[in-house]
This record gives structure tokens, sequence and C-alpha cells, in this order.
């Protein structure tokens, strides 16, 4: 039980430095967010608008009003693309606020090697340190793309699918 406590400690002070380095692109990140919040609530509101389509062409009394039709249609291809622009802009910026982590991270290593002693090096291999240094910080740059990309997208496209269901059949 005190391992796990200490872990999870561990853990949440490896986050903390994490977002320290995050935090002076805080606006970028901050856009880059709500890029993803237009991407999932465009997403949601899509599904009304194909429901309505859908009932025009499904509805078999022969009537099709299609002007309204090709209203809702534009309304489709609209959405469709705020929808595509905040998906775009999202990964955007969010990749690059993890890239410039990264480099940050891969500075501070460099700067930290300089002033270490001989000795260090003489019992350190080489390939190791190169390991550490490149392959350890691209995968906190795609932790922290792929992890603030989701935070941004899902929460916002799984509450407003939550919210949707029950207005359609409150059996749901």
């Amino acid at each position: 039980m005190e391992s796990e406590k200490q872990s999870r400690h561990n853990s949440f002070n490896t986050y903390k430095r994490l977002i320290s380095y995050a935090s002076q692109y805080r606006w970028r990140l901050i856009a880059g967010m709500l890029c993803g919040i237009l991407f999932s609530g465009s997403t949601v509101s899509i599904l009304p608008q194909l429901k309505n389509v859908l009932g025009k062409f499904v509805n078999t009394e022969g009537n099709i009003d299609t002007h309204a039709v090709l209203i809702i249609g534009l309304g489709i291809i609209v959405l469709v693309v705020l929808r595509g622009i905040g998906q775009f802009f999202s990964a955007y910026l969010i990749q690059w606020v993890g890239n410039r982590v990264v480099m940050d991270m891969r500075i501070g290593t460099f700067k930290h090697l300089q002033n270490l002693s001989v000795g260090f090096f003489n019992s350190t291999q080489t390939g190791e340190m190169i390991s550490r240094t490149v392959n350890d910080s691209m995968l906190l740059e795609r932790a922290v793309s792929t992890v603030l990309t989701d935070l941004a997208q899902q929460p916002v496209a799984l509450l407003g699918v939550m919210g949707y269901a029950p207005y359609l059949d409150w059996k749901l």
C-alpha cells in the first residue's frame, strides 16, 4: 500500500514537471484545446442534421421538401468544414507544444550532460545516453500530444452524444 502511494506521488511530481515545461506555451495549448472543442462540438452537431436529412428521404409519404433538404445538406457541409478546421488546428497546435516541450527538455538534458564529470562518461555507455536523450523525450512528446488532444476532444464529444441520445429517445 505504501509503495502504491509512493508511486502515485512520483507520477504526480513527474506530471507537475512536465506541465511546467508546457506552461510557457499555454496560449497555444489553450487555442489547441479550443479547436479540439470545436472539432468535437461540430462532430456532435452533425447528428441532428443527418437525422433530418435521412428522415426526409426515409419518409415514404411521397412529399420531399427539396428546399429543406438542401439547407440541411449545406448545414452538414458547413459542420464538416468546421470539424476539419478544428481537427487540423487542434492537432497542429498541440503537436507544436509537444515538440517545443521535447526541444526544451533536450536542451536541458544537453546542458546537464555538459556539467557531468568525466568519470560519469567513462562508466556510462554512449548508446544508453543517446537512447535516453532521444527516445525517452520522444515518448514524452507523444504522451503530451496524444493525451492533450484526447482531453480536448473526447469528453466534449462523449457529453454531446450522451445528451443527444436521451433527447432522441429517453428510453435509450
